[in-house]
């Protein structure tokens, strides 16, 4: 009984599934095609401000005050101070090297002197143009002028000038005198020593080279295409100063063509080689 009703159930269930089928067709998705990847767009407002720009650049720390000491009075070097070495510090003033006085002491005593001679000589031919003056006025005829002559005005400015050569010579001897001791213009450093104790030098000798180390210089070599983001002082604007780097700039020097350039920056002493930042 089992199997005659089980294929005509089956039969039964084929056809139920088959009319829902037919009452229920599919229906062909007809959208668009495939999306593409969406992108997140955000949307600020632009403010202009100050962006920092980094030039670099390098150069050699140079003096800006160099000086090359000369022995203005002939001797033999007698002291040289301890600093007068290479490398050696000074201050202002400082003595550094001793020429023999010895021989301009004297000229200065022999300056004064002679200053006193010229003295007494003026004192005395004031004496005599006073005598003279009297004596003319005793003996001379009424109405008559004197020369200068008789006066001995003459007489009397020969030994004013006299007065003034002594003068000026004692002044010369103590200025020679003066110049035995070679002193520090300013405060720095020896760079190079060119004599030492007992030799003889002439008026016009070298006796070494010093720098001021107050203030020194460095030339920065800068590319033409980094000169639009440096204010040079020869084009206007506000000037320069650079990040994180103690030093102002001081000067320019260009090319001819404006083939190379270079900005001249004043420094305090600091290593040889710096960069410009």
């Amino acid at each position: 009984m089992k199997r005659i009703l089980l294929p005509f159930v089956i039969f039964v269930v084929l056809i139920a599934v088959g009319m829902l089928v037919l009452r229920n067709p599919p229906e062909a998705n007809r959208g668009g095609g495939p999306k593409g990847p969406q992108t997140v767009v955000e949307v600020i407002t632009v403010q202009p401000r100050d962006y920092p720009i980094t030039v670099a650049s390098y150069g050699t720390v140079q003096p800006r005050t160099r000086s090359v000491l000369v022995a203005q009075v002939a001797g033999q070097i007698v002291d040289v101070a301890e600093n007068f070495r290479a490398g050696g510090f000074f201050s202002k003033g400082d003595v550094l090297l001793n020429i023999d006085p010895r021989d301009y002491e004297a000229a200065v005593s022999i300056a004064e002197a002679t200053l006193m001679d010229a003295l007494q000589a003026e004192a005395q031919e004031q004496a005599r143009a006073e005598q003279a003056q009297i004596d003319w006025q005793r003996i001379g005829e009424p109405g008559e002028v004197p020369s200068d002559l008789v006066l001995r005005k003459p007489q009397l400015k020969a030994a004013e000038a006299r007065v003034v050569s002594a003068r000026s010579s004692l002044t010369r001897a103590k200025l020679d005198l003066e110049r035995t001791s070679i002193r520090a213009p300013y405060s720095g450093r020896v760079l190079r020593q060119s004599v030492d104790l007992g030799q003889v030098v002439t008026g016009g000798a070298q006796l070494g080279e010093v720098y001021a180390t107050d203030y020194a210089e460095v030339r920065l070599p800068l590319r033409t295409a980094d000169l639009a983001f440096v204010a040079l002082p020869e084009g206007g604007g506000d000037g320069h100063r650079s990040h994180g780097r103690g030093y102002r700039r001081s000067g320019t020097t260009a090319s001819c063509g404006g083939a190379s350039r270079s900005s001249l920056c004043g420094l305090r002493e600091g290593g040889a080689a710096v960069e410009d930042r």
